[in-house]
């Protein structure tokens, strides 16, 4: 099986029979949920077999001395729409990559993940996009993109707040709809969000882990304002928060708080994942002060406060690399229309845009940003390596650090037209759309 420097000559492909995609299931199940029953990984996954023939799972499969199918390694490539506002990227998004515990280190994993960057390649995919183990997927060119950042809250300060005329109860699959407009108003203006349907979201609520529930804050009127995802293995962290408004996240708070005493009095605090600039992240700080908590000199910690963290990992966690230059910065333009003529432009012409030594000339003007001839010769040229235009473009680098760096080229003279089109932001990925 084995060629060249240990790279298996096989390739991965989609499963042909219902025993190549029994072997895919319990591979995934045995590898990303051992404590769920693998039948009902296999169930689930024969009917998706059935009904869409699973193009998109890739995997390489073999008998085993019993004559059974086993997947020997796999992974999933769903596309799904990326949101950078107002552009949206068609991303590969890799999920589930295993290798049978009986066939690692022989080179499996790199195989089934060419086939995966081969497969969004091929349907048009803008961007790849993972969150992956540490010192692996730097070979195949991808590159960190985003680090979650968790906000640690006092359960004193919690358990203080009045949730008001808003009550808690726990979600159901009929409250869909209303979790989809909220998940909109929260997450869907915001850069790292998806597209997400109705029927999606159905799918989420209905295919919770037993221990996980979504909790929702109703309004006076009896309408859906906000919701928490907690994970019962772990009753201080909160897996996902969204609110409409500072009173629904406060109703959610004091709930979490009161339930992670419940579940276990030794703890302190609970831990909330919400964007860096989120206004709710100030609310309850200045919140915290105003209600007049008790400050006695030489015990700081007797103060309530929020503390942020975020972990930086380099080459692990969220990572991606393009698919199609081509693809990508066609994708782009409506979001560097947007940057671009929000404010009188400082300059206009030609920016060549060499990506990886592609180059991609941009008509910058007044009102518009555009892709022209080839053949036109730029007033200025900018050289990017792929992974740092990948990182401006997510906002997860910023110019400064670009312009540090080796293998770059941005002249003083492009700089301002570079620092409009790649504006800092807080990329966010909500938990839901995790895979």
């Amino acid at each position: 099986m084995a060629g060249t420097a240990g790279i298996p000559e096989v390739e991965a492909r989609s499963p042909r029979s219902l025993g190549e995609v029994e072997g895919f299931a319990r591979l995934q199940a045995r590898t990303w949920n051992p404590r769920d029953d693998p039948d009902l990984r296999v169930s689930a996954y024969r009917q998706m077999w059935i009904e869409s023939g699973g193009e998109s799972w890739r995997g390489i499969f073999e008998h085993d001395a019993n004559g059974e199918i086993i997947c020997l390694a796999g992974c999933i490539v769903d596309q799904r729409w990326l949101r950078l506002p107002p552009a949206k990227l068609l991303a590969g998004c890799i999920g589930g990559v295993a290798t049978h515990p009986d066939f690692r280190q022989q080179g499996l994993g790199s195989a089934v993940l060419r086939s995966a960057v081969t497969y969004g390649q091929s349907r048009g995919c803008a961007v790849l996009l993972l969150d992956g183990i540490t010192n692996f997927y730097h070979r195949w060119g991808f590159v960190d993109v985003w680090d979650l950042t968790v906000h640690s809250i006092p359960l004193s300060a919690g358990i203080c707040l009045r949730p008001g005329s808003y009550g808690v109860r726990r979600a159901t699959v009929a409250d869909a709809e209303a979790l989809l407009r909220v998940y909109e108003a929260c997450y869907g203006e915001r850069p790292g969000s998806f597209d997400r349907t109705l029927a999606r979201q159905e799918r989420l609520l209905g295919q919770l882990p037993p221990q996980c529930h979504v909790w929702l804050a109703m309004g006076p009127s009896g309408g859906i304002a906000g919701y928490l995802a907690l994970d019962g293995t772990d009753p201080a962290q909160a897996l996902e928060v969204a609110a409409e408004s500072f009173d629904a996240a406060a109703a959610l708070l004091h709930f979490h708080a009161q339930t992670a005493v419940t579940e276990n009095s030794g703890l302190s605090e609970v831990r909330w994942p919400l964007p860096p600039d989120d206004p709710l992240v100030a609310e309850f700080a200045d919140a915290f002060v105003c209600a007049g908590f008790p400050y006695v000199a030489g015990e700081q910690s007797q103060w309530p406060v929020v503390r942020s963290e975020t972990v930086h990992a380099s080459d692990s966690g969220w990572m991606a690399r393009i698919a199609d230059p081509a693809v990508l910065i066609s994708a782009m333009l409506p979001r560097w229309q947007e940057l671009w003529t929000a404010v009188r432009p400082a300059w206009r012409g030609v920016l060549a845009l060499v990506v990886d030594d592609v180059a991609f000339p941009l008509a910058l003007s007044d009102t518009s940003v555009q892709l022209c001839a080839s053949g036109r010769t730029p007033d200025l040229t900018v050289r990017l390596t792929g992974q740092a235009f990948l990182q401006l473009l997510f906002g997860y680098r910023p110019l400064a650090w670009a312009i540090r760096q080796a293998r770059q080229e941005i002249p003083e003279t492009a700089r301002p037209a570079l620092a409009r089109l790649f504006a800092s932001y807080a990329f966010w990925i909500p938990r839901s759309d995790w895979f």
